[in-house]
């Protein structure tokens, strides 16, 4: 075995990367570290789509709501949360539900992992030339996404509607 199948094989047993096929040609491609957690899906060994986060610790220092310190405290219990830093559809492969399946694909690695546990939080900020933001906050909530405020929004199983 060469020293690239080597580390390949590695990478895969050691659970910081994934790849759906074994050709690395097409199809999922998911990496995770104790901070990060990326799904990629590739066609021809092109990115068409990703979602990106990272774990981020405290938040208070960048949200701006009418939300109480209690209520924060509920929807972040250990002050910590994962958040969405990039969500991105090739061009040509939007409207056919490549985003879809790569944010649902990034959902079931999120579940098993140890992320599960932390909210997700993103912005909704749509890029130019594509949708309105009330669209995409809309596209957001359709995943199960609740608004904290503005375009802040947040993957909770808490209903904030209780909470304010």
């Amino acid at each position: 075995m060469n020293n690239l199948n080597l580390m390949k094989k590695f990478d895969y047993l050691s659970g910081k990367k994934h790849f759906d096929d074994p050709n690395m040609i097409n199809g999922f491609y998911v990496e995770s570290d104790t901070d990060n957690l990326t799904v990629q899906f590739l066609r021809k060994q092109v990115m068409i789509a990703v979602v990106e986060s990272e774990m981020r610790y405290g938040y208070d220092y960048w949200f701006n709501t009418d939300l109480e310190v209690e209520a924060y405290n509920e929807i972040f219990p250990n002050n910590c949360h994962l958040y969405i830093k990039g969500f991105h559809v090739n061009k040509e492969f939007r409207n056919k539900g490549i985003g879809s399946k790569t944010i649902q694909r990034y959902f079931k690695e999120y579940s098993k992992s140890e992320f599960a546990n932390y909210p997700i939080v993103l912005h909704a900020i749509p890029e130019q030339n594509t949708v309105t933001q009330s669209e995409l906050i809309e596209i957001y909530k359709h995943f199960g996404f609740q608004v904290i405020n503005g375009n802040l929004l947040v993957l909770t199983p808490i209903d904030l509607s209780d909470l304010k």
